[in-house]
């Protein structure tokens, strides 16, 4: 790994020698001013994917993918105290000459920032030798003695339950510390975080600006490739201990659509014969379920208690997390680009799951790049695979 030279600037006025984020290395632990560290749950290596079952039927526009059974190493999760930290953006940390996120602050050596090409990911800048938030103004003071729960892709649902909910969990546990410090712009974060954290205040991070913290809690990134160890699925098992609405009408099969979604962005990844599927999934028996209409607590008392699951892959596969009677979980993936890391999701259930992929939509505008082209599936094809699978076809 080629080295990077840090001008010795003002913590205010970051100033690094490097033409890209590319360029930027972040540094382990062992080198951070830390005041405390808290290991909750330690390194481990888990088997992934032996609840896949193969798909039975192919077309052309509907393809099994594979289950790709493998080891996955999990990182170790802690909790840091610093007694003064910068942050710019969503999650990129700096204290004197050092820069670090919560994803490195669990490895041991040092890595490269890989920067996600998309502010709404990262929400970083790189000007004239400088690092700072989108606005590039100066690092303002933010909240001190503060728990710092905010990773990058923050008001994406489905992120928000494998990167963020595991923090807030964390935040739960630490007593002495009263104010979180969370990108919660929308209001359905803050309904889902104060019912995570009841005793604690809630402070909007404003990810446009860097923050100075002064002694900043700040916990590790517990599942970077979205797969949940025991331990943690075990933890979201407590969550639908506490908010499982007892006695809500949950249909025995549901399809998790994203038709709402569709019609607000109409070149966003759209199954475009998604409306086919539905009717025919209605006919078998299947309940459509539009999850950005219910309540949190709504959502996971239906999944928790489907029998039978089908969803397209995105944010909603996410919810997939409190499936915990699922005879099997269907995924249908517009492409391969997120197949790893929907395997894991998959994996973490314990549920039965099978996955297919559709054809993309190569003559629909890529308005919002490439992965999120429009795209259709064989619904026919799909329907015969699932009777294969012995999933009832009848209302």
């Amino acid at each position: 790994m080629s080295s990077m030279t840090i001008c010795s600037q003002s913590i205010s006025k970051p100033s690094v020698d490097i033409d890209s984020f590319d360029q930027l290395e972040l540094c382990p632990p062992s080198v951070l001013d830390v005041v405390q560290r808290n290991d909750i749950f330690p390194e481990l290596t888990l088997p992934a994917r032996d609840n896949a079952i193969d798909f039975p039927t192919t077309s052309d526009r509907l393809r099994p993918v594979s289950a790709a059974r493998c080891m996955i190493d999990v990182p170790r999760v802690s909790i840091f105290k610093f007694p003064e930290v910068t942050v710019h953006g969503f999650r990129l940390f700096q204290q004197g000459n050092n820069f670090f996120t919560d994803q490195s602050l669990a490895l041991h050596e040092r890595s490269r920032f890989a920067r996600y090409k998309t502010k709404h990911l990262e929400d970083v800048c790189l000007s004239n030798n400088r690092i700072s938030s989108r606005s590039c103004r100066e690092p303002i003071d933010g909240p001190q003695d503060a728990i710092f729960c905010t990773s990058n892709e923050p008001s994406n649902y489905g992120s928000f339950l494998f990167r963020t909910l595991p923090k807030l969990l964390t935040a739960a546990t630490i007593p002495d510390n009263e104010a979180i410090f969370l990108y919660a712009p929308s209001e359905w974060i803050k309904v889902i975080s104060r019912q995570l954290v009841p005793n604690k205040e809630i402070i909007h991070h404003d990810t446009t600006v860097s923050h100075t913290l002064k002694n900043a809690i700040v916990p590790t990134l517990a599942a970077p490739e979205a797969l949940l160890r025991p331990a943690l699925h075990g933890l979201y098992t407590e969550i639908l201990t506490r908010l499982t609405i007892q006695g809500y009408k949950t249909p025995p099969k549901i399809y998790l659509s994203r038709r709402s979604q569709s019609k607000s962005k109409p070149f966003m990844r759209v199954l475009e014969n998604e409306t086919e599927l539905v009717e025919r999934l209605s006919s078998a028996g299947f309940v459509e379920i539009c999850p950005e209409k219910h309540t949190f607590a709504e959502q996971i008392s239906i999944i928790s208690n489907a029998k039978l699951i089908v969803c397209p892959g995105g944010s909603g596969l996410f919810g997939t997390y409190f499936a915990r009677r699922a005879e099997l979980i269907v995924d249908i993936e517009a492409n391969d680009t997120w197949l790893h890391a929907h395997r894991n999701v998959l994996s973490s259930t314990g549920r039965p799951y099978t996955m297919v992929q559709g054809q993309t939509n190569l003559a629909a505008p890529p308005l919002h790049g490439e992965v999120h082209r429009n795209w259709t599936i064989d619904v026919e094809t799909l329907l015969a695979g699932m009777k294969s699978l012995g999933v009832p076809m009848s209302p």
